[in-house]
């Protein structure tokens, strides 16, 4: 019976989606945080960041208002410290989740959708102090969030695509493990509505305290096929 209905589930797939028409986007993003604290004479460097992303998105359109698909993140941190330049931090992000988006206006070109988002993200990095490096405590994290998104059709399979990422809705669940000790985990909740809600500014968070990573606007070039 349970081969049945999975092969009916399967058959059912197959004929939507061979009617839908392909959705193909992504963005990149790059995040620089320093400076200098300048007093009289005196100069001290602040620590400073690079953050860098990379979130390509594959999906179905199964109607023209509503759209499934599957986003990935890739993401890398890395830190400096402002007194020593061989103390230094990497940390890399991976994430991977469904997502659905629904439209709910449209005029002209002009469209505003819903999207929900379900992402699990893994984090893995590196302190480092001259020649002497240490493994970062393994991370893992689950994330849902509700968000607008705009887009203006360029043309009849090209979008651009704007993420209101201020306007997000959120949870947020973060474990950290101990490395060198496998009963002891540290988890997190986090649940709220604007920035700093996606998956990749929590692991920023978590691991380097980078409250400033998120940007309120995400641009993504989209293709439709």
């Amino acid at each position: 019976m349970k081969k049945v209905i999975i092969l009916l589930v399967a058959l059912f797939a197959a004929v939507t989606l061979s009617n839908a028409q392909l959705y193909v986007s992504g963005g990149i993003g790059i995040h620089s945080e320093g400076g200098k604290v300048i007093d009289g004479s005196s100069t001290d460097q602040k620590e400073s960041f690079l953050t860098l992303n990379v979130s390509p998105m594959v999906g179905f359109y199964l109607s023209d208002n509503f759209l499934v698909g599957l986003g990935i993140d890739f993401g890398r941190v890395s830190w400096k410290d402002k007194d020593d330049v061989n103390v230094k931090a990497n940390a890399s992000c991976f994430g991977i989740g469904p997502f659905v988006r629904a439209r709910m206006i449209q005029g002209g070109n002009l469209s505003f959708w819903m999207e929900g988002a379900f992402t699990f993200a893994a984090v893995s990095g590196k302190d480092i102090d001259g020649s002497s490096t240490t493994e970062m405590d393994p991370i893992t994290a689950i994330g849902i969030g509700i968000l607008p998104v705009l887009s203006y059709e360029l043309s009849n399979s090209l979008y651009v695509e704007l993420s209101c990422d201020f306007l997000r809705l959120y949870f947020n669940a973060i474990t950290e493990k101990d490395k060198d000790d496998a009963n002891y985990k540290d988890k997190s909740n986090e649940f709220g509505f604007g920035l700093n809600g996606s998956i990749s500014s929590s692991v920023a968070r978590d691991v380097f305290g980078l409250y400033s990573s998120a940007s309120p606007l995400t641009l993504r070039i989209a293709f439709k096929f």
